[in-house]
């Protein structure tokens, strides 16, 4: 399944902070049900650390635009 949602973002542009590809399995193999792109929310408070970990992600995409 990994190489399905791995095809799924290299059709989006690849320096997106957040992205999460949701698959479900059939007799066909591996379905999208969604790409998500952005996220309203974070679930931040069950992952405190996760706050400083998106902070660091945002700064460092924020850092890359001027390049």
């Amino acid at each position: 399944m990994g190489a399905v949602a791995r095809r799924c973002l290299a059709a989006v542009d690849h320096r997106l902070p957040y992205a999460r590809v949701d698959l479900v399995a059939s007799d066909d193999g591996p379905l999208v049900m969604e790409l998500e792109l952005i996220e309203p929310s974070l679930f931040l408070p069950q992952a405190p650390a996760g706050v400083e970990r998106f902070a660091e992600v945002v700064a460092d995409h924020l850092d890359g635009q001027g390049s």
